[in-house]
């Protein structure tokens, strides 16, 4: 940045009659900063902030400042300046810095103005903004002043006068208190304030590193308590239940976009670096990669950590705030506890990643000649068979399903058949058996393609099937179908007298899932359930 140089040489004005512009003092308590404006104009007050709005809103004027003792004019122009070129970059540099003299300055101030030019979004005309940046003393302030270009042009004296006439209070230092302490005081306070706190919905300030570890761990406990109380309320109540745990998921996202945010501020980069990542996490997992999906968790998550536990923030100010304040004590005991469980963690992982290492080491040459295999496992039934009231069929499953009400479209064909359904949901499989008592047979082949149809319902592919006769002699077919989900649905229909009956199984395959479907299938037999019951038997 190029040294202060003289201000360019503007229009001539006429002398400004101070007396007609009726002024009246304004002052910013906090940093100590005295000016005059004119009477006419609105004011409003934000924080360490004001801002005076001219007649019909023709022109703005803000003013702000900080406490920070060990940054120099330059630096502050400089980060101010910068803040302007990333965020208005309609904006262009009319002209190089120029130096500011107030009226009683007498070099205990120093200040310097930069000139832009410019259409701002949604305006015609084009604007001038001028940046003005003041030092005194480790307190900084800075002036924006915004307005169309000719009305700026008129208004220059105005401006002109309003920067001359910035002071700042001389504050009397305490004999009795240590050189430098005043000022490390105002400086760790200011930035205290700013810190973002644990909890909030704000996007705004900064965090560091021990702050982004300790925030993670009380928000996380509220999380999951919400959704311990939406498992308590689930059984009594499924809508409030569902609500608190959509509640619940909702704060975890949410607490931990903030933190990364927060922490990306720190390290001067913006919020808006992680838009892309839920799009592409969409995609990806649509092409149903996984291989290119745990690339990408891998990356992300090698990010977090190199944002989280290395890479340190801004020492000073920057474009998203000031620096944080002092950490207080609980976030270096929280912060260390969430350390020696992350560890503890990453211990435990390379345990059991060395333990399955070893055993898959450890298998046998599959070229090498080895003796009979041993037999598969027997997945036996665990609790007594059921049968339906009527006692037409009966078949073995981990527990009694129970009745269905029958939709509204079986219930319109009342006149043809009437329909029970009963389901069962255990170990994610689903259990599924339906009746259809007709009250009028046609074909026998017709009936077992409409029974065949319900297994593999509308959004279901055929993977195939094959006609099977059950004890008793009685015909069936075994139907087997691949769902959008990619589980897969078994199931086995047959015709005892004038019912249909349907048997079906949806899990996802697997060798021991597998096994356990073709025994419940198995145990479907058209004929009553014996009068004794069969012992409890377990996985041989």
């Amino acid at each position: 940045m190029p040294a202060p140089v003289p201000a360019p040489v503007r229009h001539a004005h006429a002398v400004l009659d101070v007396a007609a512009l009726k002024a009246r003092p304004v002052s910013l308590a906090d940093l100590g900063l005295d000016l005059f404006v004119p009477g006419d104009w609105q004011e409003s007050r934000s924080g360490n902030s004001v801002m005076f709005t001219g007649p019909g809103a023709a022109f703005h004027v803000e003013i702000s400042g900080f406490h920070r003792p060990g940054m120099s004019l330059d630096q502050w122009r400089d980060l101010r300046l910068s803040l302007v070129r990333q965020e208005m970059r309609f904006l262009a540099l009319d002209g190089a810095t120029y130096a500011l003299d107030g009226d009683d300055w007498r070099g205990r101030i120093e200040g310097n103005a930069t000139e832009f030019c410019g259409t701002f979004p949604g305006e015609v005309m084009a604007s001038r903004y001028l940046v003005a940046c003041v030092r005194v003393e480790g307190t900084l302030a800075t002036v924006a002043i915004k307005a169309p270009e000719a009305e700026f042009e008129q208004m220059r004296p105005v401006f002109k006068w309003l920067l001359s006439r910035i002071s700042f209070k001389a504050s009397a230092p305490d004999p009795y208190q240590a050189p430098g302490h005043a000022d490390d005081d105002v400086d760790a306070s200011a930035g205290a304030d700013e810190t973002a706190g644990v909890f909030g919905f704000s996007l705004q300030g900064r965090i560091g590193r021990l702050r982004a570890i300790a925030y993670a761990l009380p928000a996380t406990v509220v999380a999951a308590l919400t959704g311990v109380a939406a498992a308590l309320i689930m059984p009594g109540s499924r809508m409030a239940g569902g609500i608190l745990a959509l509640v619940g998921v909702v704060l975890a996202l949410w607490f931990s976009v903030r933190v990364a945010v927060l922490r990306l501020h720190d390290v001067n980069l913006s919020g808006k670096w992680l838009l892309p990542l839920i799009p592409l996490a969409a995609v990806l997992v649509a092409l149903r990669q996984p291989s290119l999906l745990v690339a990408f968790v891998l990356l992300v998550g090698l990010t977090s950590l190199v944002l989280t536990y290395i890479w340190p923030g801004n020492p000073d100010s920057n474009q998203y705030g000031s620096a944080p304040g002092p950490n207080p004590r609980w976030v270096l005991v929280v912060a260390g506890i969430c350390c020696l469980l992350q560890f503890g963690s990453l211990v435990a992982s390379v345990i059991s990643g060395a333990a399955l290492f070893a055993q898959f080491a450890a298998r046998p040459d599959p070229g090498a000649i080895a003796g009979p295999a041993a037999p598969p496992p027997r997945i036996l039934p665990f609790i007594k068979p059921w049968s339906p009231p009527d006692q037409g069929f009966v078949v073995s499953l981990p527990r009694p399903p129970e009745e269905m009400p029958v939709p509204p479209m079986m219930r319109a064909r009342a006149a043809t058949f009437t329909m029970h359904q009963y389901r069962l949901f255990s170990s994610e499989r689903i259990y599924g058996v339906q009746t259809f008592d007709y009250k009028r047979m046609g074909d026998r082949e017709q009936m077992l393609n409409s029974l065949e149809g319900v297994v593999i319902g509308t959004e279901g592919t055929l993977m195939g099937k094959r006609d099977i006769v059950f004890a008793n002699g009685q015909a069936g077919r075994e139907i087997k179908v691949l769902l959008p989900t990619d589980k897969v649905r078994t199931g086995r229909v047959t015709l005892v007298g004038s019912t249909g009956v349907v048997v079906m199984v949806t899990a996802h395959p697997g060798e021991v899932t597998d096994l356990h479907v073709a025994q419940v299938l198995e145990s479907f037999q058209i004929s009553p359930p014996p009068s004794e019951a069969a012992p409890d038997t377990k996985v041989e």
